[in-house]
């Protein structure tokens, strides 16, 4: 969990309505987001891919247990 998160990630308007999302960085990248950003680090795009994977593993192999919705319906999620 990351609370010093800013509104610039594609992420952060989910977060802002309380609907649970996940940011996964490509690593630190001294290009990212500035005009020489024109290419990719297979590296670490890769490493997202399998942080990303083992999370989707993780998520599938957890047991499930439904919870009353809430966020948007206005109920109070902490």
């Amino acid at each position: 969990r990351s609370l010093g998160t800013t509104g610039l990630s594609d992420h952060a308007a989910f977060k802002e309505v309380r609907i649970p999302a996940a940011f996964l960085h490509r690593g630190l990248d001294g290009h990212y987001h500035t005009p020489q950003d024109t290419t990719l680090s297979t590296t670490l795009v890769q490493d997202a891919a399998s942080a990303a994977w083992s999370i989707g593993q993780a998520v599938l192999a957890a047991p499930f247990t439904p919870r009353p919705e809430c966020g948007l319906t206005g109920r109070d999620c902490h």
